[in-house]
This record gives C-alpha cells, sequence and structure tokens, in this order.
C-alpha cells in the first residue's frame, strides 16, 4: 500500500464538500430541455383553433389525455362541444377545467356546478385559479372543490395554478383536492412545501397534431399515476409509448422560492389588468425605454430569466399589486417579458401570475 498523502486528502475533501454544498444551496440544473420530456396531456381551449378528425387521430399519437376548457367564469369556450365531439368519437381520454372568475363561495359553487354540467362525462374537474386573493378567497376555493365532488359521481377534483399562487393557498384548501396541477416554466422540477401530481412544464411544446405551441404536462416524481387521470385501463387507450412520468434519475430538479420577509423598495406601484383569456399580468410592454430606465433596470427582449442578488431578495405580487411570495438570495426566476409601469420595469412570469422589480439592484441576468 502507497503512503497516505495528507495535504492532498485534505484538498480533495474541501473540493468536495464545496460542490455538495452549492448542489444543497442552488439545486442540481435538469439535464433535459422540456423538449426532451414526452407530455402526458396537452390542455387546449378555443385559443388553440378547432380540433379537427385529423387532428384528433393524431394527437392520440402524442399524449395520453387531454385537458380540455369548459369556460372562464361564466362564458363557454365556443370550441368546447366539439373538441368534447372529437374526444369521445376517437376515444381520447380527456378532463376538463374551468377558468374561475368567483370572489366567494357562493359564485365558485355556481362555476363549479356550470364545469360539470357542460361535461358531465370528464374523466376529472379542475378549478383553475390564477386571479387575485380576496379575504374569501380560502372558503370559496375549498366550497368550488365540496360543490364539485358532491355532484361528478366520485371522480377526481384538482386544483390548478402556478407556483406562487398555489403556495399562497392555504394548506387545509390544497387538501381538499385529490390532485394538485402545477405551472412552473422552468429548466427545473419545482420543490414546493406541498405535493403536486401533475407538472405543466411549457406553454411552448410544438405538438405536431394541433401544428403549434401548446400548454404540455408530465407527472413529476411521486405524483398521481396515469390510472389517476384516465381511469385503470390506461394502456389500452393511445398508442403512446411512454406515460408521461419523469425518470427521478434524469429529472431530479429543485426550483425552491421561500416566502420571507417584504422588502418595501421592490413593489413598483398595482396596477390594475382587465384579462379576458387564462393568462394574467398582462401589461403593456410598449412605452419608450429611457436611457436612466436602461441604467436602473434590465429592458432587454431576450431575458428570459434572472436570477435575485438582493440581500434581502425580491418579492413577488400578482397583477393586481398583491404580494403573493418571495424569493430569497441566489434564487433564479424565469420571466415571460419586462414591462414598464411608469418610470419602472416590472419582470413578468404570465404563467405563474407574479411581477417582480427588474432593478439591477436586486437581481442579475442569468
Amino acid at each position: 500500500m502507497k503512503p497516505k498523502k495528507p495535504f492532498f486528502s485534505i484538498i480533495l475533501s474541501t473540493f468536495l464538500l464545496s460542490v455538495c454544498s452549492l448542489t444543497f444551496l442552488f439545486g442540481t440544473k435538469a439535464n433535459a430541455s422540456f423538449k426532451d420530456y414526452q407530455p402526458v396531456s396537452y390542455d387546449i381551449s378555443e385559443w388553440q383553433g378547432k380540433i379537427t378528425d385529423d387532428k384528433a387521430q393524431a394527437l392520440k399519437n402524442e399524449v395520453k389525455f387531454v385537458i380540455l376548457r369548459v369556460q372562464d367564469g361564466m362564458y363557454k369556450d365556443k370550441q368546447l362541444s366539439n373538441n368534447i365531439s372529437m374526444m369521445n368519437k376517437y376515444n381520447i381520454p380527456y378532463g376538463v377545467y374551468g377558468f374561475s372568475r368567483y370572489a366567494n363561495a357562493a359564485q365558485a359553487n355556481e362555476e363549479a356546478q356550470r364545469v360539470y354540467n357542460l361535461a358531465p362525462d370528464a374523466r376529472f374537474y379542475v378549478n383553475d385559479y390564477e386571479i387575485a386573493f380576496n379575504s374569501k378567497t380560502n372558503q370559496a376555493t375549498t366550497s368550488w372543490a365540496n360543490t364539485m365532488r358532491s355532484i361528478n359521481g366520485g371522480k377526481p377534483v384538482v386544483l390548478y395554478s402556478g407556483m406562487y399562487k398555489m403556495n399562497a393557498f392555504k394548506q387545509s384548501t390544497l387538501n381538499a383536492y385529490d390532485a394538485l396541477w402545477l405551472a412552473s416554466y422552468s429548466k427545473y422540477m419545482p420543490q414546493p412545501s406541498y405535493s403536486y401530481d401533475l407538472w405543466q412544464f411549457t406553454s411552448q411544446y410544438y405538438s405536431s397534431a394541433m401544428g403549434k405551441k401548446l400548454d404540455a404536462n408530465v407527472i413529476p416524481v411521486n405524483g398521481k399515476p396515469l390510472s389517476f387521470w384516465i381511469g385503470n385501463n390506461s394502456d389500452n387507450n393511445t398508442s403512446n409509448q411512454s406515460d408521461g412520468s419523469i425518470n427521478p434519475n434524469n429529472n431530479s430538479t429543485s426550483d425552491n422560492n421561500s416566502s420571507q420577509n417584504s422588502n418595501s423598495d421592490q413593489n413598483n406601484n398595482s396596477q390594475n389588468t382587465s384579462n379576458n383569456n387564462s393568462n394574467n399580468g398582462s401589461e403593456n410592454n410598449t412605452p419608450v425605454v429611457t436611457a436612466s430606465m436602461k441604467k436602473r433596470f434590465y429592458t432587454s427582449k431576450k431575458i428570459t430569466a434572472l436570477r435575485v442578488i438582493g440581500k434581502h431578495g425580491v418579492n413577488l405580487y400578482s397583477s393586481d399589486g398583491t404580494k403573493v411570495g418571495h424569493a430569497k438570495k441566489g434564487t433564479i426566476l424565469d420571466i415571460d417579458k419586462l414591462s414598464i409601469n411608469g418610470t419602472k420595469v416590472r419582470a413578468v412570469n404570465d404563467t405563474e401570475g407574479y411581477y417582480f422589480s427588474a432593478s439591477k439592484k436586486l437581481v442579475k441576468k442569468h
């Protein structure tokens, strides 16, 4: 046996400890981009156009099931009847969702009842909650679940939202649902404090069947199995060979963004925004960018992610200015656009329904 080299051993141990520490702090980056995931489902509404016979037949080869929009508030999706007809004709399992607009329990019950009435044969029912919270949101959201469960014959009741909206719900509200469907467009598989069962990982997955980019979903590690979504005869429903689950050995990634103390310098003033589709946080991003703004804020349209560098982190706000979360220093936040608000610039994540300051004192281009 060769003599030991204490100095070398110390250096090697120090190096390995540093690597492990960095991995713990910042998470492990995914080995694959979203293009490498095989979606288990798409969610589709009138915004994706009419599903024809040819498109429906092709969809069977791409995903295991489809999630159709029933309504936006009390507005019925104009393609719903046709879409359901195509699913039934080609034996494609489908669930449905209603984009919720309720402000109290009575309205939530009414919306839930209508979702079921318009799609009584769906495999599962989703409450798509993306709007701002009020003092009655948790109670109303629980009531939606209870109403749906009382009328749908024992089918799964699911809550959908972006991660920071989902974080804002009480645990008792989340527990009222059979499953959680989480939207987080990132190279990192989210790891919030609660378990979730379906991950909407992108809105940019190209579907050959539909001929356009769609919202795409996979079953995360430890998520509900495929049989939960489409029944026990899942192997016979489509010709797609993948079950849409993430292999924990390939995609064990993290996106931990904790809620902490507020920072009074971060809120770029609230702005009420009307919303006539299922995307929150839509704002005007056309005003002229001044030289002063470029000095203080990030303004490039090419930026898709920002790393938090502020000592106290950065606060996250919904479109009406309500604080919905907090990202600590070192967190990487994906964004859809940069939006001017007066003399300041916001970084906006439409999917998860939040914005934060694009100040160069608080964040850095990633």
